[in-house]
């Protein structure tokens, strides 16, 4: 029946824990049909839409942990970023990683003319974003430069405006790091 949604292909069942997008209230998965039941850790139980959480459980969390790193989720392996502005990711640590955004670092960067590098630098920094949204806590530092600080000032701005991220500044005016939250 089409727009009839529930849980069951989604990989939501009940036990399953989960974590407001919206907030830090976590929870567990009491009932999953059109919307999904949560009773949060306080005892309050409320009805949530699907986009409104996401999973916690330690499994689930390997799986989008692997991901962030590998740009594919579950046994399907379907790839979360384009080829095309897939950017050089590093891991530093288990939940953190690097992006450099440096043209030269990135696949195809050299071919890019000179008018456009800053859009297609800007379409890496999103795409490693967004395919990493659903990571809570993740640590993700863009390697931008110093430069005139433009690409710098446009990261900045978008995880402010777009993303709502807040964003600092390591040691180095070259980086900036967002907690995704």
């Amino acid at each position: 029946m089409e727009g009839k949604r529930d849980g069951r292909g989604q990989g939501i069942k009940p036990g399953t824990s989960v974590i407001l997008m919206d907030s830090d209230l976590k929870g567990k998965v009491l009932e999953a049909g059109r919307k999904v039941k949560i009773e949060l850790e306080d005892g309050l139980t409320i009805d949530v839409e699907y986009g409104e959480f996401a999973t916690t459980d330690s499994e689930e969390e390997k799986k989008l942990i692997h991901s962030a790193y590998t740009g594919s989720v579950g046994e399907k392996g379907m790839n979360l970023s384009s080829s095309k502005t897939s950017p050089n990711i590093r891991e530093t640590s288990p939940n953190s990683i690097e992006v450099d955004l440096h043209i030269e670092k990135l696949p195809g960067g050299r071919a890019i003319p000179a008018g456009r590098r800053l859009e297609f630098q800007m379409e890496c920094f999103r795409s490693a974003l967004r395919s990493r949204l659903r990571h809570r806590g993740m640590k993700i530092t863009f390697i931008h430069g110093v430069g005139d600080g433009i690409l710098r000032h446009m990261v900045c701005k978008e995880l402010e405006e777009v993303f709502a991220l807040r964003c600092s500044w390591s040691s180095s005016p070259a980086a900036t790091v967002v907690t995704i939250r």
